[in-house]
């Protein structure tokens, strides 16, 4: 288990993170990196949009399902 700290700096509230966890988020100093709350009331903190993440779920949903109507409609 990793542990952070929450930290107030000039009235904002920040979380340090030890260097393991941003080594297992491979992310670097000042990316972008996305929190979710779970299902079970905790937090998730990743480096991937979980809303660009759905869309694009969505998308390849629509490809597969509806794959002879995109492709009867690509060659017009």
């Amino acid at each position: 288990m990793l542990r952070g700290k929450i930290k107030n700096i000039d009235g904002e509230m920040f979380v340090a993170l030890p260097p393991a966890a941003v080594a297992c988020l491979n992310a670097t100093d000042g990316e972008d990196v996305y929190l979710y709350e779970t299902v079970g009331g905790g937090i998730c903190i990743s480096r991937d949009d979980p809303e660009f993440e759905r869309q694009v779920e969505a998308a390849e949903r629509v490809m597969r399902e509806d794959r002879d109507i995109l492709r009867a409609l690509a060659s017009k």
